[in-house]
């Protein structure tokens, strides 16, 4: 198309510019639309009113169980959400799966009232093994029937008398890499897993992170950090 009037081309020229600079700025926004994004996972629901036979994939439909919620395989981008007002005191969660670089898999909660809350028996409330990339966070997690371990002869080193403690005692949080058979590989690895905010309520025993205490005691702390 040519447009040439007695202004002597400006119109041409105005609109040989303005289709310029929609060529720039549709360039800008195949950019935009070009640019990666963290790929939104799915979400997972468990509440003590579920059924493990539901898909578990909105709250209208949520599994009940954590040895249902410990089955599934997630991926990055993935949220495994437990209701809040529930209380399991049956098993340990034990996801597998990992996330991604800028993408983790979230466990936490949802709905409202009180946090929901895990009550491991001589067990870890969760178990996190040769997992990357995930965030914990908003849960309440406690732990019974337990016998902390005493400390070595006069406290020297600040662990265990027992050097094999950590094979059968418990955390109420176990974060761990493992490898039965061989020297560990990049297949048992843990690493990126993001603790925030939640609660830790014990009574015969407290740890996070392959360290049981060594009194026993009952109470409540609230635990963030990074690993």
């Amino acid at each position: 198309m040519h447009l040439d009037l007695h202004s002597g081309g400006r119109i041409r020229d105005s609109f040989q510019g303005a289709l310029e600079l929609l060529k720039a700025s549709s360039g800008l926004l195949v950019l935009f639309v070009l640019l990666p994004q963290a790929a939104r996972g799915t979400a997972y629901y468990v509440s003590c009113t579920g059924n493990d036979n539901n898909i578990g994939t909105s709250t209208s439909t949520p599994w009940a169980t954590l040895v249902k919620a410990s089955s599934h395989t997630y991926a990055a981008g993935d949220e495994l959400l437990l209701q809040d007002g529930c209380v399991w005191t049956t098993g340990t969660l034990q996801p597998t799966g990992s996330g991604a670089s800028g993408n983790p898999i979230l466990l936490a909660n949802y709905g409202t009232g009180a946090l929901p809350r895990i009550i491991a028996d001589n067990a870890a409330a969760v178990y996190l093994l040769n997992l990357s990339y995930w965030t914990v966070q908003n849960l309440d997690l406690s732990q019974v029937n337990q016998t902390p371990q005493a400390l070595d002869s006069g406290n020297q080193h600040g662990k265990d008398a027992d050097l094999h403690a950590d094979t059968y005692m418990w955390a109420v949080l176990e974060i761990r890499a493992e490898n039965s058979s061989s020297t560990c590989t990049t297949t048992c690895t843990s690493n990126n897993i993001t603790i925030e905010t939640w609660w830790c309520t014990t009574v015969s025993g407290l740890g996070s992170l392959r360290r049981p205490d060594f009194t026993t005691r009952a109470t409540q702390e609230r635990v963030t950090s990074t690993i």
